[in-house]
């Protein structure tokens, strides 16, 4: 039986749409720590932060992620492609696939696929859509294994956290928490 896979257009969509405004906020590419140096200073912002410090204003213990708030990547060209294709960063290399694997309270992994992207869009016609069954042989490993990995680092920041979780808003230049260990906060 043939399986029918996810093949990339080249339409530059994903590299020259990058800044997302959604319910949570508006929000840049996920960059790792280490993927930070890949993108001029002036554009590189906090995404996620773990624990909590500061007596008066809290704020998180440390930054497990990044993001690129630059409209654009600035590595693709005007034939849409990557320069730093090898080296691109992981979010990118998961594309479409959400930044991470959810797990639901069933303990079921759920994953997310962006309709910003036209081949996506056309096949599964959702806003934010949940990859239906079937959907993962359709993406291929590269996207599966970039995602997990990056699932990976954000659940091993979540078991340093103390339970506290922090998503930082660039355009309003704040912290925003998201997760408490004694109380459900949304």
């Amino acid at each position: 039986m043939k399986v029918d896979r996810f093949v990339c257009t080249g339409c530059g969509v994903c590299c020259r749409k990058i800044v997302i405004t959604n319910d949570y906020g508006t929000f840049g590419l996920y960059l790792e720590p280490q993927e930070t140096k890949l993108f001029p200073k002036w554009h590189v912002e906090p995404f996620w932060g773990f624990g909590v410090k500061g007596r008066r204003r809290n704020r998180p213990k440390f930054v497990g992620a990044y993001q690129f708030t630059g409209e654009q990547c600035p590595y693709v060209t005007k034939q849409n492609e990557c320069r730093i294709y090898e080296r691109r960063p992981l979010v990118c290399r998961a594309y479409p696939l959400s930044l991470f694997f959810i797990r639901d309270k069933e303990g079921k992994v759920h994953a997310e696929m962006d309709n910003r992207c036209p081949v996506i869009n056309k096949r599964f016609p959702e806003e934010q859509i949940e990859l239906p069954h079937g959907g993962l042989d359709y993406l291929g490993e590269t996207a599966i294994s970039a995602d997990l990995k990056s699932t990976r680092h954000f659940e091993n920041c979540v078991l340093k956290s103390d339970g506290y979780l922090w998503l930082y808003h660039f355009k309003q230049q704040k912290w925003q928490l998201r997760a408490h260990p004694s109380k459900k906060v949304n």
